[in-house]
């Protein structure tokens, strides 16, 4: 029986739907995983699109996650069989673009990379593994032939009257053998000790780049002297990294510091940074404990001084984090005598709770776990970095006038992808719904060279861009809470 022409077509038309639709999933696999819709992204995958769905010029969702810093999509699809090579060639490929062109590093690309590159030095080892299992199991089947071989011409002899005699070199079978075995002899396990700790140079966010190890040296100095830690000396330090091939040049996330304390054996890592807004620098310290990866103290300053007066700005900092007493210097002005804090007018009456956020009548919302209060709204329009950091230094909300502009892991400290609510510009927002944003992307305090930070609390990504106005671009005031 001949198939009517109707069927014909209609098959036909199947296959080229499902062709399409295919290749449309590919198209949106690789679109979620470039704006860190990790649900999307799952779904996806479970419904059977091809993790490695290549785009133009040979983009997969692979690249595209790790490219913009998405770290833990990036775990999914190499948990899913995507290719590791591919997507490792563009990321580094992309971060040298960045290096060189625009003189700027990205934390969340930077942390992407090394994760891929981890995973495939996994891949690389279990294949080795897999080379050597091999190799064993072909010594024990030459070993059983030989010993065969032995036994006939044994049984031969025997049975001609003959003495029987036999030598057979066996090859030495070992798990270990070889450069397998030197390579596990070369890669000790690291354990990490609370008491002793790493003090890492300055990041310095504007000029004078030179200050970053003398101030690193005045917390060394503090550290060492209070003897409740054991500081590692720089050169060791140095040599340890140097041995693993760890690079501190372009380390600038916590992520990767942490990594780096976890490879030198210490229980803690103290990480500071400095910069210079107008006539004042500011100042921050934190201890961060190594097995979790979280802050444990943070010390602040500001210093309306010279340069050489940091030094002792950096100092306090060190006795804050040590418990020490410390005593402000007059010369030393905390903040300016119009920047004063003014209590709100009347007491603030709470209004809701999200967790450990909680909402007051006057306009802000206190996180419980960091201790910060923050605006409950954004300034409502795009904005470029330096009027946003003017309106976050103008803010008044609850009668407060220490507002400023939030760092970008204070911003990173509001993300949460089990919290979702649409914003006014049509994207969804992973936070509580308590801080109502009308746009994704506030900027963050941070700038490097012609370049500023902004967190995007859609995706979850750290973003550098010049400070330009742009429709997604919002202010965010935060303070520290009491």
């Amino acid at each position: 029986m001949r198939p009517t022409l109707a069927f014909t077509i209609l098959s036909v038309t199947f296959f080229l739907v499902a062709g399409l639709a295919l290749a449309d999933s590919g198209a949106l696999l690789r679109k979620a995983a470039m704006n860190g819709d990790v649900s999307r992204v799952r779904a996806l995958l479970d419904s059977g699109t091809d993790v490695n769905a290549q785009g133009e010029g040979g983009y997969t969702a692979l690249s595209n996650a790790a490219s913009n810093g998405h770290v833990s999509i990036v775990k999914l699809l190499i948990e899913r069989g995507a290719d590791l090579d591919q997507a490792l060639f563009y990321s580094e490929d992309l971060d040298q673009w960045w290096r060189t062109k625009e003189n700027v590093v990205s934390p969340g690309l930077q942390t992407a990379i090394r994760l891929l590159r981890k995973f495939r030095a996994e891949r690389e080892e279990a294949k080795r593994q897999e080379q050597e299992t091999a190799r064993i199991q072909a010594l024990e089947a030459q070993r059983s032939q030989q010993m065969k071989e032995m036994l006939k011409e044994m049984v031969a002899a025997t049975s001609k009257g003959q003495p029987t005699t036999a030598v057979i070199a066996l090859p030495a079978v070992s798990p270990q053998s070889g450069s397998f075995a030197a390579e596990k002899k070369s890669k000790p396990e690291i354990k990490t000790v609370d008491n002793y700790v790493a003090i890492f140079d300055f990041e310095v966010r504007d000029k004078d780049k030179d200050i970053s190890r003398p101030l690193a040296d005045k917390v060394i100095h503090e550290f060492s002297q209070s003897g409740k830690y054991e500081v590692i000396d720089r050169g060791n330090m140095n040599k340890i990294l140097g041995e693993q091939k760890f690079q501190m040049s372009g380390c600038v996330a916590q992520e990767c510091k942490v990594e780096a304390g976890q490879i030198l054996g210490v229980g803690k890592i103290v990480n500071g940074s400095v910069g210079m807004v107008g006539k004042v620098y500011y100042l921050t310290l934190q201890l961060i404990d190594v097995k979790t990866g979280k802050v444990e103290l943070s010390a602040e300053d500001e210093c309306r001084c010279e340069l050489e007066e940091l030094l002792g700005s950096t100092t306090r900092l060190a006795k804050k984090l040590l418990g020490e007493k410390v005593e402000q210097p007059a010369a030393i002005v905390q903040k300016p005598a119009t920047a004063a804090i003014a209590p709100p007018a009347a007491p603030a009456k709470e209004t809701a709770r999200d967790g450990r956020f909680i909402a007051y009548d006057n306009g802000t919302v206190s996180d419980t776990r960091t201790n910060l209060m923050w605006a409950a709204k954004d300034n409502g329009a795009g904005i470029n970095w330096q009027d946003a950091k003017k309106y976050c230094e103008n803010y008044r909300g609850g009668g407060y006038t220490d507002w400023r502009m939030p760092t970008l892991d204070e911003l990173a400290g509001l993300y949460d992808t089990a919290k979702t609510y649409k914003s006014a510009c049509g994207y969804d927002v992973h936070s509580t719904e308590l801080i109502r944003l009308t746009c994704v992307a506030p900027w963050a305090s941070e700038t490097r060279g012609s370049v500023a930070a902004q967190f995007d609390l859609n995706g979850g990504g750290r973003y550098w861009f010049p400070p330009t106005t742009g429709p997604i671009y919002r202010a965010l005031p935060v303070r520290s809470g009491k």
